[in-house]
């Protein structure tokens, strides 16, 4: 999986998005569902869950490198929003892998996201 993940990651850190980012993420899980599902309950979830975390920081810092706002956050605080968007993924996937449900997690996250910014700006304001 590793060539593949780093093929990944080289392709698809270019959304437009955080919101893009977390679905694209997604569907990359998504294609191999049924085989991360049976080595995350069939063989052991500790490495699988370090290489999803691992990922989606790899993923996060080359997304944000592409940002030009970016590059006006100190250091530190751009490792809080990674930091932050790694455990929001992580959490997902994680949910995902763990739940017997079919839920639609793309379709439930993209329409949480499309309304988290509005939410969180009215609450800061």
């Amino acid at each position: 999986c590793g060539q593949r993940c780093e093929e990944f990651l080289t392709n698809h850190a270019d959304v437009t998005s955080m919101r893009g980012g977390i679905l694209t993420l997604l569907n990359f899980f998504t294609d191999d569902r049924h085989v991360i599902r049976n080595m995350f309950h069939g063989y052991s979830s500790a490495p699988l869950e370090r290489f999803i975390l691992n990922m989606t920081q790899d993923y996060t810092r080359r997304f944000l490198s592409t940002v030009p706002m970016a590059e006006q956050v100190p250091a530190e605080e751009l490792e809080n929003i990674v930091q932050l968007y790694v455990y929001l993924m992580f959490g997902i996937i994680v949910d995902w892998l763990s739940g017997e449900s079919d839920v639609d997690y793309i379709r439930t996250v993209d329409t949480a996201l499309k309304k988290l910014p509005a939410l969180l700006a009215d609450s800061m304001g």
